[in-house]
């Protein structure tokens, strides 16, 4: 196969074109046009013919019209990215960059006079396979690993032979690793969607490695999933979390075990009136922007006093499924008994009714003197059991119950909407990232700040050796990075304080911090988050529709 290369020394230029057939290939690596080739002529297996591959192109078929591209992670490339001589090889690659990052300081300290004989046999005490050194335009150079600029990719690299110490290393790793493999890694495909005005992620993993911090959710689910309707969506709802549950799983019987002292019928389990999913979501209010108003405030002890004050107007519920009415009936009596017998006289319970549907409002007696004393609310719906401090969600709640009859309503609308995930859901409206932008908007801005400011210490050093560059552009001609304001502004040379500045947040002794600043949750108008467990595997989905200005 005849190939054509272009390489520069320090391969700030660096790539190898070769016709195939009908396919062109463009690399920077001479290697992996190897490969390439060696798998054209069938001297090694092409992905097309793994079964994982198989598998993951008929799901996400590449005539459907919901995917931009599609990402394959083999166990293949896996294993082989776990292997000894990659692991190893990024280990020394890893250490060759600081020791060059080490000499690259040195030599601009000190130029005329940097040795390089001097500085081969400090490179040799640590890695001794670095090679010849040489400076240049690209700044110190090894010839095994390359410099700052472009470092030398792991398929060039050659391991023959390892040290103690390395051997050692990889066998704690693999040892670490081993204990959660099967016969085979997790292979991953990964399919993405991406338009102006939405970006779509889904993900499959298959099969799960078997001590997957995912095992313990799978259980708490067991064979329940979600289904469109459940949870009670609503239009109101601005945020909401929904997962599968099994009253007959382990977790849930552990759980059921420990509140079963609160049971006074030890017959019956405690948690066996649950059905098939629990769901949290959090209600459109006016609680949320004098929330934020009070997050933002520089008082330590205006937050808590706000809570305090307002914790009844919280407008988040808990509602859970309910499976058996009755069995309920005997849990909520027998932990009423409970609580009165173990803190007598120290609860109130009164039956209220709101449109002729009654429910149970708590209030504990510890501030008699309160005028508005926390309180909390539970009612049983033709959707389940909900729970919350609010009292206004429990009558939203009774009145959405009421209009299900109504076939054109939109809560019925919503309920044909299937959630993203069948063990795992989450919805979030354009309407809960403003108030996420609210809450987080002065911490967002100052974080951002911090970030631009870790950056004026090197410029400033660069502003006396620079010479006609700019302290941006020395960085990056020596270092290959570009220091970028993350608040979209300048840096510039501030005279009277001496100091490099940011044209949008200033610098520490001359702070600057914009009043409206974009976040990345700017633009989101709708967001869905979704698991399934399938198996041995697992499939997550994400879709974000945007706002096309």
């Amino acid at each position: 196969i005849d190939y054509v290369g272009v390489v520069s020394p320090d391969r700030e230029i660096s790539s190898y074109l070769s016709k195939i057939d009908h396919v062109v290939v463009v690399t920077n690596s001479l290697a992996q046009l190897e490969k390439i080739i060696e798998t054209i002529k069938g001297y090694q297996r092409s992905m097309a013919q793994l079964d994982e591959y198989a598998f993951f192109r008929h799901r996400y078929a590449a005539e459907q019209h919901d995917q931009t591209a599609m990402v394959i992670l083999t166990d293949g490339a896996i294993r082989r990215w776990c292997g000894p001589k990659w692991r190893i090889a990024a280990a020394r690659r890893t250490a060759a960059a600081a020791i060059l990052s080490h000499l690259q300081a040195e030599y601009l300290d000190h130029p005329e006079a940097f040795d390089l004989q001097k500085a081969q046999q400090y490179v040799a005490a640590w890695i001794p396979d670095m090679g010849t050194l040489s400076v240049t335009d690209a700044g110190v150079t090894s010839s095994t690993y390359g410099n700052l600029q472009f470092m030398t990719p792991i398929v060039e690299l050659t391991v023959d032979k390892i040290s103690e110490q390395e051997n050692s290393q990889y066998a704690r790793f693999r040892e670490n690793y081993q204990r959660r493999w099967r016969n085979f890694f997790d292979p991953i495909a990964l399919c993405l969607l991406l338009e102006p005005e939405q970006y779509g992620v889904d993900m499959s993993i298959r099969p799960l490695i078997a001590s997957s911090e995912y095992r313990e959710f799978m259980e708490f689910g067991g064979n329940h999933t979600i289904e469109a309707g459940d949870g009670d969506p609503h239009p109101e709802s601005i945020l909401q979390l929904i997962f599968a549950i099994d009253a007959e799983s382990e977790p849930i019987r552990q759980i059921g075990n420990f509140a079963g002292q609160m049971t006074a019928n030890q017959q019956i389990s405690t948690l066996s009136w649950l059905g098939s999913w629990i769901t949290v979501y959090a209600d459109e209010s006016p609680f949320w922007a004098e929330l934020s108003k009070t997050l933002n405030e520089t008082s330590s002890t205006a937050l808590p006093r706000y809570m305090e004050q307002n914790i009844n107007r919280l407008p988040l519920a808990v509602m859970m499924d309910v499976d058996s009415p009755a069995k309920l009936t005997v849990f909520l009596v027998s932990l009423r008994a409970f609580i009165q017998q173990t803190v007598p006289d120290m609860t109130v319970w009164e039956t209220l009714t709101y449109k002729e549907k009654s429910y149970v409002k708590i209030v504990a007696r510890y501030n008699p003197n309160a005028s508005n004393p926390p309180a909390l609310y539970y009612a049983i719906t033709p959707d389940g059991l909900l729970l919350t401090l609010n009292e206004s969600l429990v009558h939203r709640a009774i009145e959405r119950t009421l209009k299900q009859s109504d076939d054109d309503d939109a809560e019925n609308v919503m309920a044909t909407v299937p959630w993203l995930g069948r063990n795992i859901s989450v919805r979030a409206d354009q309407k809960a990232w403003k108030v996420v932008e609210m809450m987080a908007g002065r911490a967002y801005a100052t974080s951002i700040q911090l970030r631009s400011w870790n950056n004026l210490p090197i410029l400033r050093e660069w502003h006396t050796r620079k010479g006609k560059l700019s302290e941006r552009e020395f960085h990056k001609q020596y270092w290959h990075t570009s220091l970028v304001c993350p608040g979209g502004g300048e840096y510039v040379w501030n005279e009277p304080y001496q100091t490099v500045v940011s044209t949008v947040f200033g610098h520490p002794g001359q702070p600057k911090l914009p009043k409206d600043m974009p976040t990345p949750l700017t633009g989101i108008k709708d967001a869905h988050f979704g698991i399934t467990f399938e198996e041995d595997g697992l499939r997550a989905k994400i879709k974000i529709e945007r706002d096309e200005k």
